[in-house]
């Protein structure tokens, strides 16, 4: 649920944070804080969500929270653009190399000439990224975008397992794909679109590893278990998914 602001603190302030959350609620703002927090769900990748998802970011620095590492992962350093433009859906004429990296810490753009960038992750000293509508995988060197491997479809939901990067690969949607990179990579190419996610060696940009999913056509993003075996998967329309499932009143 999309808040006015984001409120990221150390516990140690706990009490500090209380105060001032109560303060800007009753100024009529709505605020997302670990109170928030379910459990099930990774809290980095709940945390990533609330970010994208509020109007503003409050930060209560301290001399605790400069020692926690949840406050400085709260701080968003870096988000991608399908395009620069001031028109209302500007980017769907044409996104072919208009896409961005931009630096929120410098208030600048970071890197240029993408098409639909996604999934901007900090790894190893670096900044990789999908370049989607290329269908790759790569990282930033310097203002550049440098690709280390591509993929059969559209590269979507990126995470990290050592050196492996984990990459979704969704199948090219029919109009939106026309005309993009991927797209004609694909209709030339003796390999098919697939669904499903490539683990890739970020040393040799080797594929390790390939799981191919039959039936959905698209991967949104995806996220590291540790240490989980035998996994499970059900549907929205399984009455024990239904049961793992909770709604804000």
């Amino acid at each position: 649920m999309p808040r006015d602001v984001f409120l990221s603190y150390s516990s140690v302030d706990r009490e500090r944070a209380v105060r001032l959350g109560g303060a800007l609620e009753r100024a009529g703002l709505s605020v997302w804080s670990d109170a928030n927090l379910s459990a099930g769900i990774p809290f980095d990748r709940q945390i990533r969500d609330a970010l994208a998802e509020s109007g503003a970011l409050v930060a209560l620095i301290s001399h605790g929270s400069l020692r926690s590492k949840w406050v400085r992962c709260d701080t968003l350093t870096h988000t991608t653009m399908v395009g620069v433009s001031s028109a209302v859906d500007g980017w769907r004429d044409d996104a072919v190399g208009k896409g961005v990296v931009f630096d929120v810490e410098q208030s600048r753009i970071a890197c240029g000439g993408l098409t639909f960038p996604h999934s901007p992750r900090h790894r190893g000293g670096k900044l990789w990224l999908l370049n989607s509508g290329e269908g790759e995988l790569g990282y930033l060197d310097g203002a550049a975008f440098a690709p280390v491997t591509s993929m059969p479809g559209f590269a979507r939901g990126l995470a990290f397992i050592d050196r492996w990067a984990i990459v979704g690969i969704s199948k090219p949607r029919h109009g939106l794909a026309d005309g993009l990179p991927i797209h004609r990579r694909m209709q030339s190419s003796d390999e098919p679109p697939q669904c499903g996610f490539r683990v890739i060696d970020t040393a040799t940009g080797e594929c390790a590893e390939w799981f191919r999913i039959d039936g959905p056509t698209e991967v949104s993003a995806l996220e590291v278990i540790p240490n989980a075996t035998a996994v499970e998967a059900y549907g929205f329309d399984s009455t024990i998914a239904a049961e793992f499932l909770s709604w804000e009143s």
